[in-house]
């Protein structure tokens, strides 16, 4: 929940480690539970700013909050940006067959494998989007620099 208590909690964390960015899930989402982080990482940044307080460590405020996808809801995302992951797509299916119950048990009867085709599938379409084999979405509120146009895909 986004309660003041854990907003602190967080805050303090940020100010403590000073990150540029911070990521979190983005919405729409159908778990209020990552609705709820959401909010309590947006809240936190600002919170981590705040002079007039008792929280421990330096005042910050990262840079940008970068959201990813990670809904099951079958709303297309408006992404920002995607990030090539094609270098990185066997340990991406490793991990996903390693927690196969967290995705398949709650599923209308399709079984174990579902998610790995969906999720194959979502990225391989972003992929098509900037010419790569597997690539995420992610979102950003405000915008996002680069440092040189090389870095272009």
């Amino acid at each position: 929940m986004n309660t003041l208590e854990y907003r602190v909690i967080v805050a303090s964390a940020i100010r403590q480690h000073q990150p540029r960015w911070l990521f979190t899930v983005a919405q729409p989402d159908a778990h209020p539970d990552h609705i709820h982080a959401q909010e309590l990482v947006d809240d936190a940044r600002f919170a981590a700013k705040l002079t007039k307080t008792d929280m421990p460590f330096q005042p910050h405020y990262p840079d940008k909050i970068i959201y990813f996808y990670a809904s099951h809801l079958r709303a297309h995302p408006n992404p920002s940006f995607l990030v090539d992951v094609t270098a990185q797509w066997d340990r991406k299916i490793a991990a996903l067959e390693a927690y196969q119950s967290q995705f398949w048990q709650h599923d209308k009867g399709r079984g174990p494998g579902w998610i790995i085709d969906y999720i194959t599938t979502y990225c391989r379409y972003f992929g098509s989007r900037i010419n790569v084999k597997y690539a995420e979405p992610f979102l950003c509120r405000e915008p996002v620099g680069l440092a040189h146009l090389d870095a272009l895909l």
